[in-house]
Order: C-alpha cells, then structure tokens, then sequence
C-alpha cells in the first residue's frame, strides 16, 4: 500500500508545466498548487514539462482522482509512469473513490 496525496479532484483540470502543478480555472487563468510540504528543489515533471514549455493536461473524469507521491521522481501516481524517464506515451491512471482506502492522520 502506499500513501499518495489527492491534487485534483473529479471533474478538475490538472496541468502539470515549469515543475509545477496547476488547478486550470476557467481555461485561460491557472491557480499554482501551493505544495509547501514538498523539499525546496523538488519538481513536478512529465518528460517535457520541466524544461520545455507545452503544459501536460490532466482532465479527471467524474467520481475519479489524480493524485501524486510526495517522491515525485519516483512515483506510481496519477502521471501514468514509475519514474519521469519511464513517462513518454503512458496514459494517466486516475483512481476511483473505491480505490481510496483511508487517509494519514500521523506520520513520522
């Protein structure tokens, strides 16, 4: 089992450009997703999303969720990819509300 967090809720756009994930409001304005328990030097990447500019759009189907690993160069998440070398051409794997097993209330 392993412990993602929810970024994107059902029916949102995600697009995930410049390292950075972002909550698409009305299909021109973007809201920056404030990922403050990330390291300072992590960064969100798909292949091309880190060093080029065309953004990676994650439109999430109803009663399903996106979510991402706090390791994002080594995660299983929502990206569609184990790793960001492992991304080109993978479909995203949104996860169904029954898929969602409990949330964290103390880490350490």
């Amino acid at each position: 089992m392993k412990i993602k967090r929810i970024l994107g809720l059902p029916g949102e756009t995600l697009k995930i450009a410049e390292g950075n994930v972002w909550q698409d409001i009305n299909g021109t304005d973007s809201l920056l997703i404030d990922e403050v328990y990330l390291q300072e030097h992590v960064r969100t990447c798909v292949p091309g999303a880190c060093t080029e500019f065309e953004p990676h759009i994650y439109e999430i189907p109803q009663e399903h969720y996106f979510v991402l690993g706090d390791n994002r160069l080594n995660s299983r998440d929502s990206r569609g990819c184990v790793d960001v070398a492992d991304c080109t051409n993978k479909k995203p794997l949104y996860i169904s509300r029954d898929e969602i097993l409990g949330r964290v209330i103390f880490s350490w």
